[in-house]
Parts: C-alpha cells; structure tokens; sequence
C-alpha cells in the first residue's frame, strides 16, 4: 500500500476500522435474519405498533461505510485507478509509442 501513496499507519488504521464497519455489518445481517425487517414493539397507547428494526439502519450505515474505507484504500477500480492513474497514462504512453512504431 506504500506504493500507492498510503503509510503503513494509515493503512493499520483503515484496516481497524474496515473490521469495525465489517463486524458491525455482520451482526446486523444476524439481527435481521434472526428477528425480520421490522419488530413489534408496544405504542404510546399500549397497542403494538410495527416498526423498522434498528438493525436495518445499522447495516446500511456499516455498509456505506464500508465502502467509503475501500474508496479511500484504493481497493474499488475508480479509486485505485486514481491513485494509479499517472502511471497507468505513462505505460498507456509507451505501449502506444511502441505499438506505432
């Protein structure tokens, strides 16, 4: 990852908060398949009320987050052709020169 302009300490730290996101992800997946989409919980006035179960918010959150680590980490094809992409126009460069001769 040094190669990619990115320090060995920034590197630990986004790989700490990857499993963070990654872990937080993974427990709302269970949440949801363990108690659905939406929970009944007693309303104001004493009557169930169907609601969003938190754990839906949570994995979207983590999820998001989750691949805004991998942008910043130059893990997706966009981002890491940006932080490549100087070097990727010289070797397009040089093949191109080569190729016509």
């Amino acid at each position: 990852m040094e190669s990619k302009g990115i320090e060995s300490a920034e590197y630990k730290y986004m790989g700490a908060l990857f499993a963070v996101e990654y872990n937080e992800y993974i427990s709302a997946i269970k949440d949801i398949e363990a108690n659905g989409q939406t929970i009944t919980v007693k309303g104001a006035n004493g009557y169930p009320v169907c609601k969003q179960n938190p754990a839906v918010q949570t994995k979207q959150a983590a999820f998001k987050n989750i691949m805004e680590i991998v942008k910043q980490s130059g893990l997706s094809p966009k981002s890491a052709k940006d932080i490549n992409g100087s070097k990727e126009d010289e070797n397009a460069e040089v093949l191109k020169k080569f190729l016509q001769g």
